[in-house]
């Protein structure tokens, strides 16, 4: 199966590209021009070397800041300071958006390297930012081999522009080559802390230099440079000769078709999976990698081949595929066996099977949300969704997230997508009102039915998408993770093409909790009083109608809304007689505009937009 979805290099809040995983080699490229340190103040540091993989070659804990060069060619710098300086502990300080540098097993307590990108953003004034730190001249000229592996503990967290670089000089900063490291980490993931090993080639130099390098090229202050990167403990380590870790796994071939965390058994298809594996020792290697999916015991078990030189890296995936048959949480194991570092010879991941539920977000952990910053514009979030077999859907499950302002109204959209999500032939098939209650549940999801149930069919796609009006006094933000978008999967809708048009995109880097839900009761539990409710005319430059019918006689509430919340009109009756109902909304000396109407009894809400011109 081939994917059509439409692709924009539009500036939008969230951005990754994915492709840079799925690479058969790691890409090595000339720095980008930079002005020359004074390396004339830097000093060599001689060194004696051991010959077993994993000997340490040279190593600096960042306890003499003097050893280090810091340089900026763009807004902020690096600091080597610790856990205590301003620009980690203060208020627009790292720590409070990613967390604070771990001492254990660090020696982060004596100093360590930083740059604070967050608080540019916090404030609202983000420009290009480029800033390096860098090492003395290392002397590795009794060094024998021609690679090396660069260690260094990190803690990372990034948003839609920044890039984290490792440039290497064999002559003393003349000329240097540029490793991209992080590119796994998704935009707007959460912290991470871990120790990173590259391995790079090495020329056998007096003269050998590492730069840190931290670089974003955005200067929009909603969607540029956010959080930062902390680097301690940097070690030039021997190779083993046979060094090879897992650096991602794939629960669904996320290429050619779609990966989702929780699957209907209804909706189950064979699932093909994959992992990205990378060569770190000095020579070129075969390796087997086992794959086992387990419930309660394994449930299946393969493996597959792959050759690589040595620092490529290469994704795998399986020739046969399993379908699960059974309810549960699936854990799957990818595990590879060498002569090196165990700690990054095996990885897992999991997925559920529900009798229900069809979402692409992985377990919600922590605060993270998702939610776009364009304020007094109709903006949209969803998710495409692959139908293997015929089934009846009867609605959304909605897990909103903190930042979300209750009251606010929103619409569930439904379609069948034909060639891509901005074809204008897609099929409409259903929709759904809703008024986002208050308090705003932000820990169990909100299951939303449609006004009526539709039938999806084996072998197309859909796309589900939540719209609303957003104002700086209301918001929508939606529980999400950092994962569940490799397969790019996730909708935004908005003003975020070249001249703000306004059109469906996809690119953002996290799953929003929006899922379909199949359960059947979810047609019958959430139906209300209120039905065939329209607008007329709509657009109108005068008084509109408002039609609705009335299942049974009841207490009815009508309230119109601008786009900033403000009441235009109420309306309060006590039970309402059943039937067909008119009321004139007095738009006529209204300002131009969109307005929304609220119609609401029994605790259930219906909402119909409409514009006056």
């Amino acid at each position: 199966m081939k994917k059509i979805l439409f692709f924009t290099s539009s500036v939008f809040i969230n951005v990754v590209v994915f492709s840079q995983l799925i690479e058969s080699s790691i890409a090595v490229k000339q720095a980008e021009s930079i002005p020359n340190t004074d390396f004339g103040k830097l000093h060599s540091q001689i060194m004696t070397y051991e010959k077993n993989g994993g000997d340490i070659i040279w190593s600096n804990d960042f306890s003499t800041p003097a050893s280090w060069a810091i340089g900026t060619n763009g807004q902020g710098t690096f600091i080597i300071g610790n856990n205590n300086h301003p620009e980690i502990a203060g208020t627009n300080g790292l720590s409070g958006y990613m967390g604070a540098m771990a001492t254990s097993g660090t020696t982060a307590n004596n100093g360590f390297a930083f740059f604070n990108g967050v608080q540019y953003l916090i404030q609202g004034s983000v420009d290009p930012q480029e800033t390096w730190v860098l090492s003395d001249t290392i002397d590795l000229s009794s060094y024998t081999q021609n690679s090396i592996i660069l260690s260094f503990n990190q803690r990372f967290r990034h948003l839609n522009y920044d890039s984290t670089l490792i440039d290497v000089s064999n002559d003393g900063g003349i000329t240097w080559s540029s490793y991209i490291v992080n590119d796994e980490y998704a935009t707007n993931d959460p912290a991470v802390q871990n120790t990173i090993l590259k391995l790079i080639p090495i020329t056998p130099s007096a003269q050998t230099m590492i730069r840190f390098r931290w670089k974003s090229d955005s200067d929009s202050d909603d969607y540029g440079s956010g959080y930062g990167w902390m680097i301690d403990d940097v070690k030039l380590i021997e190779p083993y000769m046979d060094e090879v870790a897992i650096k991602k796994v794939f629960t669904n071939d996320v290429v050619n078709a779609y990966d989702y965390y929780s699957t209907p058994l209804t909706q189950v298809a064979p699932m093909t999976y994959g992992a990205i594996i990378e060569n770190l020792g000095s020579q070129t290697v075969t390796k087997y990698i086992n794959f086992a999916v387990s419930l309660s015991n394994i449930v299946f078990e393969d493996s597959a081949s792959v050759t690589l030189l040595p620092g490529t890296l290469d994704t795998i995936w399986l020739l046969n595929t399993y379908a699960p048959t059974e309810i549960g949480t699936f854990s799957l194991a990818v595990t590879v066996q060498d002569q090196g570092v165990g700690a990054n010879n095996s990885l897992t991941d999991e997925f559920v099977v529900t009798d229900y539920i069809y979402g692409h977000n992985y377990p919600i952990s922590g605060s993270l949300t998702f939610g776009f910053n364009t304020l007094d514009a109709n903006l949209g979030m969803g998710n495409i969704y692959q139908c293997n077999q015929d089934q009846q859907l009867n609605g959304i499950s909605v897990l909103f997230g903190t930042g979300t302002t209750p009251n606010t109204d929103i619409t569930i959209e439904l379609y069948e997508v034909i060639s891509n999500i901005q074809d204008p032939n897609n099929i409409y098939l259903t929709e759904a009102f809703f008024v986002i209650p208050s308090p705003v549940n932000t820990s169990t999801p909100v299951d939303i039915a449609f006004d009526s149930p539709v039938d999806l069919e084996a072998g197309k796609l859909y796309m589900v998408i939540v719209k609303y009006y957003q104002t700086s006094s209301s918001k929508v933000r939606f529980k999400a993770t950092s994962k569940g978008n490799d397969d790019l999967s996730t909708i935004g809708w908005g003003p975020f093409g070249s001249g703000n048009a306004v059109n469906y995109y996809v690119g953002w880097s996290v799953a929003p909790f929006i899922s379909l839900n199949f359960d059947p009761i979810l047609s019958v539990a959430e139906q209300t009083e209120i039905s065939q409710a329209v607008v007329l005319p709509n657009p109108t430059t005068a008084n509109a109608t408002l039609r609705f019918d009335l299942q049974n006689s009841t207490d009815v509430v009508v309230v119109v809304t601008d786009v900033a919340g403000k009441i235009m009109q109420t309306n309060n009756y006590k039970q309402l007689t059943a039937g067909a109902q008119e009321i004139t909304l007095a738009a006529e000396q209204w300002a131009a505009g969109i307005y929304t109407v609220s119609i609401t009894s029994n605790g259930h809400a219906t909402t119909k937009k409409f514009v006056k011109r």
